[in-house]
């Protein structure tokens, strides 16, 4: 199951990652919970095997990032890069699907 967090006000990149996510994952479930962090730890635990979402702030990854390592996920930027801490684009997988997601992502952008 994907999860994707929705913020109040999308900017342009972020709307059209979301229209091409719909379309490309039709056969997947998306959640909103309404916390980048208790989304992060939802694909730690398992329960979830990805989130992604643009515009974060870096207190909202920290936390649940580092726990997401710990636990052998993935997290990385849209590019596939590491600066999803303060580039405001984050990724975050079990680490199995991980180049599926981004290769999703890619090519909307």
């Amino acid at each position: 199951m994907y999860r994707v967090r929705i913020p109040y006000s999308l900017d342009e990149k972020g709307e059209q990652i979301l229209k091409n996510a719909f379309a490309q994952f039709r056969q997947c479930s998306f959640r909103i919970k309404g916390s980048a962090a208790i989304e992060i730890c939802s694909v730690a635990m398992g329960r979830s095997d990805a989130y992604f979402h643009s515009g974060l702030s870096p207190w909202d990854v920290a936390a649940g990032s580092f726990i997401l390592k710990c636990a052998g996920g993935t997290c990385t930027d849209f590019s596939g890069g590491e600066n999803y801490l303060f580039g405001k684009e984050l990724v975050a997988s079990n680490g199995a699907i991980h180049r599926e997601i981004l290769q999703g992502i890619i090519t909307t952008l």
